[in-house]
């Protein structure tokens, strides 16, 4: 089920989706998808059969694009039904050419695009979507009315809403570690603070046998209940170690990541939903550390008498293409060394110039001085910064932290 389905089976509003691709295709092109998320547009790719037999339950739509080439026969009457109920509803359909003998004489809205260019077919689709909105808004003469009705009735179950996203709240942070897994040569901090309720970052620091830790941090896009209900996916998908029988295998972070991508894009998720990860595996005896990320602000090291740098590597994001590449890499840790893995809602706490390349990044100097604490200290001086910074910064994004530094 999709986030927009579970959403409306249990009651709640959701947002009208931008597009609906209505194609058979496992893939969708790479160039549709980068711009769909360059322009923050919601979209989702269903089957034709999904589409016809699970309208209703698809939510408010935009437009829809339907790839004509996978409509057999006997879809054909479904679709066109489906498609008329879309043109009361003022929604325009896209037809990339026209295998079916579309009846455009009976719509209104539909139009044809026949070998496309994608400057065409995205040209098309934006044009679809604001006469679209223009139409309903011209529809409606008494907007304000309609929204005081609706904030009146949204306010006579505020406060049970409000509680039950507290409860959420408490649900999710329940899938957080206890305890953090510290011995005589590690010490390990954590820093985790919603911008909400819930919140969009999850974190996890285990032991995977007697010599190896598993540690990672995700950031779904957003800090709403979407993003939180993602974490909670990612969490459980998320899979350090196998175990077959007796014996087990410790995942190496790069096998790690690419499964967990691919287990997102597997799940088709609605909209424009993705994610960031950290992912690191240590050596308790040796020091080695491995580790990948995808898409998330690089870790930080900070060896003694040394100024802290960034540990880069290259991966895109989660869930948005089953193909991405990532790459892992390895350092090798000593007495002294302290790493930081961090979200990006703690930018303007860890830099000066989060917005600027790599090359010319610039730690910030508090945090600079926060970094020669002891780790259990250093965390807690990075939440005191981070407060700090609220001041500065009102449009407030998940925070979240994991610290680890050598005894």
């Amino acid at each position: 089920m999709t986030e927009t389905q579970l959403f409306n089976a249990i009651g709640i509003e959701t947002e009208p989706t931008d597009i609906i691709f209505v194609t058979d295709q496992e893939q969708m092109p790479h160039q549709i998808g980068e711009t769909l998320l360059e322009d923050g547009r919601t979209w989702e790719k269903v089957s034709v059969e999904r589409f016809i037999e699970s309208f209703e339950r698809l939510g408010e739509i935009r437009t829809v694009v339907v790839d004509t080439s996978e409509v057999d026969s006997e879809d054909r009457s479904g679709l066109l039904e489906t498609l008329q109920r879309l043109e009361q509803a003022n929604t325009a359909a896209i037809l990339l050419n026209d295998y079916i003998d579309f009846p455009f004489d009976e719509f209104q809205y539909a139009s044809l695009l026949q070998s496309a260019s994608f400057d065409e077919l995205w040209g098309k689709i934006d044009s679809s979507i604001k006469f679209r909105d223009s139409l309903i808004f011209e529809a409606d003469e008494n907007v304000e009315e309609t929204i005081l009705a609706k904030t009146v009735l949204e306010s006579a179950h505020s406060a049970d809403m409000v509680e039950q996203l507290k409860m959420a709240g408490r649900v999710q942070r329940d899938f957080l570690p206890i305890d953090l897994p510290d011995s005589e040569k590690l010490s390990w901090g954590a820093y985790f603070e919603p911008a909400e309720w819930v919140s969009g970052d999850i974190y996890d620091i285990t032991r995977l046998d007697e010599q190896h830790i598993g540690f990672f941090l995700v950031d779904a896009v957003g800090h709403s209940m979407p993003a939180a209900l993602l974490t909670i996916f990612i969490k459980q998908a998320i899979v350090m170690r196998e175990t077959k029988g007796n014996d087990y295998t410790i995942s190496v972070p790069i096998n790690v990541i690419s499964k967990l991508n691919s287990r997102m894009s597997d799940q088709n998720l609605s909209g424009c939903l993705f994610a960031t990860c950290c992912y690191g595996l240590i050596n308790t005896r040796t020091l080695q550390m491995t580790y990948c990320r995808a898409g998330h602000p690089y870790p930080i090291l900070k060896r003694k008498g040394e100024e802290p740098i960034q540990l880069q590597s290259q991966g895109g994001l989660l869930g948005v293409f089953p193909n991405t590449h990532f790459e892992q890499e390895t350092v090798q840790l000593k007495s002294g060394d302290k790493l930081v893995i961090y979200s990006d809602g703690l930018d303007e706490v860890i830099s000066e110039n989060a917005d600027c390349s790599d090359d010319s990044f610039i730690f910030n100097e508090e945090f600079r001085e926060a970094l020669d604490l002891p780790v259990k200290e250093m965390t807690a001086r990075i939440k005191h910064l981070a407060k700090n910074t609220n001041q500065k910064f009102p449009d407030k994004d998940d925070r979240t932290a994991i610290a680890l530094e050598i005894l």
